[in-house]
């Protein structure tokens, strides 16, 4: 177990690493009570809580018993479930930068690649449960499956996750950047389709009371060249 003394050596050799780099002013970092790091539990995130957060490491009883409002896994900095020595580094970065929120903990991140996901996307757009993202194309234009997440499922659970391929349900989809959602239909905004005309620029349209999976849930229209809309209605990024 790391003595108080220990932990202590390494909190002042990292700050001085860290100021060094980056200049420390005098001004106290603030943070919400009972926020990661403030270990007396004041409200400021600052030197004051250096000796709690030593304590909080080396002896959690007594710092229980000298902080009895407050947390002890505000120690937890680096949000790996666990209050140990690998929480320090993260602890001076908090204190230099500004605070420390789970938004900042690198372990409060997941990735996924999705089967069937090609990548090319530009924008999200929720229905309320499900997240679509946005194909926009990759390098070679061709990507234009719409990716669906259903946040009712695991992030990483491969079933939580569908593709559909609106190929064929207008004349040429693709090169959408954002969406938007009014309700009952999910509208997917065109920029500029990779491969077809300049002037096309189809919005593709779900209707979520449909199936995903169905063509028949899908619909495409373009303003300007089937409409007479305007002139060139497209090129547009994102929706209100």
């Amino acid at each position: 177990e790391m003595q108080g003394t220990s932990v202590r050596r390494r909190l002042i050799s990292s700050l001085l690493v860290v100021v060094a780099g980056m200049g420390l002013g005098g001004a106290p970092v603030y943070a919400d009570v009972g926020a990661q790091g403030d270990m007396n539990c004041n409200g400021v995130l600052d030197a004051f809580d250096v000796d709690p957060f030593v304590l909080a490491l080396t002896d959690p009883d007594e710092y229980a018993n000298q902080y009895p409002d407050c947390e002890w896994m505000n120690a937890d900095i680096n949000c790996d479930g666990v209050v140990d020595s690998f929480d320090i580094d993260q602890f001076v970065l908090c204190l230099i930068a500004g605070g420390c929120d789970p938004f900042h903990c690198a372990n409060s991140w997941t990735t996924f690649i999705p089967p069937g996901a090609e990548g090319g996307y530009m924008g999200v757009v929720t229905d309320g449960r499900y997240v679509y993202f946005v194909p926009h194309g990759d390098a070679g234009g061709s990507q234009r499956q719409v990716l669906r997440h259903d946040t009712w499922g695991d992030f990483d659970d491969p079933t939580s996750w569908e593709t559909f391929d609106p190929e064929g349900v207008g004349i040429c989809t693709g090169g959408y950047i954002g969406g938007v959602f009014d309700g009952r239909y999910v509208y997917f905004v065109p920029y500029q389709t990779p491969g077809c005309l300049p002037t096309y620029g189809e919005i593709l349209r779900y209707d979520i009371a449909g199936d995903f999976a169905d063509p028949t849930s899908w619909a495409t229209c373009d303003p300007g060249d089937e409409l007479g809309v305007g002139t060139d209605p497209d090129g547009y990024a994102g929706a209100v």
